[in-house]
């Protein structure tokens, strides 16, 4: 009775540790897979691919297709889906993803929607990035971003120094 009594808890605490170590390492390669993602995103070359698009809509001037700036843009647009499927799917942790990402999704929305009219010819492209476009733009950050001091309003409730 009591050697079945420690077996049994011996059974259970082996499930535990078990489920336990495969919560930590899914967890551990989601983070991974989050560092790999934002590593590329933040290479040089995906952000000058960012600022190509920026400034081929601000201008209404698309460069080419098949041209290094096409490509470039088509590249730096690409990872960006790619972080939205990976959020999307799972791969990658939600919070995680839109709280490092929401404002670059916010920012480059109006001009990545351009570019992939322009490509709209081709075939539908990237679902997830239309997706996380939608979301970015209603996501209420946990710790939103400080605004610089030229350009912060101060608190009417704050007594005013001096």
């Amino acid at each position: 009775m009591i050697g079945d009594l420690v077996s049994s808890l011996i059974g259970v605490g082996a499930i535990g540790l078990t489920t336990y170590t495969i919560v930590q390492t899914r967890r551990q390669r989601r983070l991974d897979a989050f560092t790999s993602m934002h590593s590329l995103l933040i290479a040089e070359e995906s952000q000058r691919g960012r600022r190509m698009v920026y400034a081929a809509a601000s201008s209404g001037s698309w460069p080419e297709r098949n041209s290094s700036e096409w490509d470039a843009m088509n590249r730096a647009l690409a990872l960006l889906e790619t972080l939205a499927m990976y959020r999307d799917k799972k791969i990658v942790d939600r919070t995680l993803a839109m709280e490092s990402w929401y404002h670059a999704f916010r920012r480059i929305r109006g001009p990545a929607e351009q570019f992939i009219n322009i490509r709209a010819d081709d075939y539908p492209i990237w679902p997830y990035l239309r997706a996380m476009f939608r979301e970015a733009e209603t996501y209420r950050p946990r710790n939103p971003a400080i605004q610089p001091a030229g350009t912060a309003q101060a608190d009417p409730r704050e007594p005013p120094i001096g």
